[in-house]
């Protein structure tokens, strides 16, 4: 995300991963083309920055290997191994 955009969320989200007593998922919805994506990426950035990422898997139609969804828990399992 841009410097300044997208605040509001990405405090909800830093709050969420610093209260271990939150759910273990977030979930991050919304209409196709609002930028959740960029907000993923932004937060992984930030939490493997901060030492506390565990795995990360971004989906895209533009790469067959991040395009085949049975890559993904493969990819997910050796990441955290």
């Amino acid at each position: 995300c841009l410097r300044g955009t997208r605040e509001t969320v990405l405090g909800k989200i830093e709050s969420w991963v610093r209260d271990f007593e939150k759910p273990p998922v977030f979930w991050l919805n919304g209409f196709a083309g609002t930028g959740k994506s960029t907000i993923a990426k932004t937060v992984s950035e930030q939490v493997f920055a901060d030492g506390k990422l565990g795995a990360s898997f971004f989906c895209s139609r533009d790469f067959e290997d991040r395009s085949n969804l049975h890559l993904i828990f493969p990819t997910l399992a050796f990441q955290l191994a």
